[in-house]
C-alpha cells in the first residue's frame, strides 16, 4: 500500500474520516488563489475545504488589502466569525473575508485561515 493509502487508512481505523466527511473538510494540496478586483489577495498550496469554502492560512494573504471589521456572526459548529472588508484600488467589498479566531473544537483545523465570498474569485493558481 502506498504511503497515502496507510495514512487513509490509519485514519478510517481511527474514526477521523468519518468526522471529516461529516463536517465536509478536506485539506488541498493544489495551490489555490483568491483574486478580487484583478488583484491577487491570497495564495497558497495549504487551504483547507469547509462546507464547500477554501479557506488560506493567515499568512497567505496580502495584508494590503484587508482592513477588520466590525462585523460578527455565528456559526453552530465553527464559533463565531469575524470579517475582514477587502479594499483594492480604493473599492471597498464590505465584509468579503471571514475567520474563526476562536473555533469551536470540531472546527479547531481553521484557527488562523481566512475564507471569502462575495464574488472574490477562488480558483486554481
Amino acid at each position: 500500500a502506498s504511503s497515502m493509502e496507510a495514512l487513509f487508512n490509519k485514519w478510517l481505523a481511527k474514526g477521523i474520516m468519518a468526522n471529516l466527511s461529516l463536517h465536509r473538510i478536506a485539506i488541498r494540496v493544489n495551490k489555490m488563489k483568491a483574486e478580487w478586483n484583478g488583484k491577487v489577495i491570497a495564495e497558497s498550496s495549504d487551504t483547507v475545504v469547509v462546507e464547500g469554502n477554501h479557506y488560506f492560512p493567515l499568512e497567505s494573504l496580502n495584508q494590503e488589502f484587508f482592513q477588520p471589521s466590525q462585523s460578527t456572526t455565528v456559526c453552530g459548529w465553527k464559533g463565531t466569525a469575524e470579517y475582514y472588508n477587502i479594499v483594492v484600488d480604493g473599492k471597498e467589498n464590505p465584509d468579503a473575508a471571514w475567520f474563526y479566531a476562536e473555533p469551536k473544537e470540531k472546527a479547531a483545523q481553521i484557527k488562523g485561515y481566512v475564507a471569502f465570498w462575495k464574488g472574490v474569485g477562488v480558483s486554481n493558481s
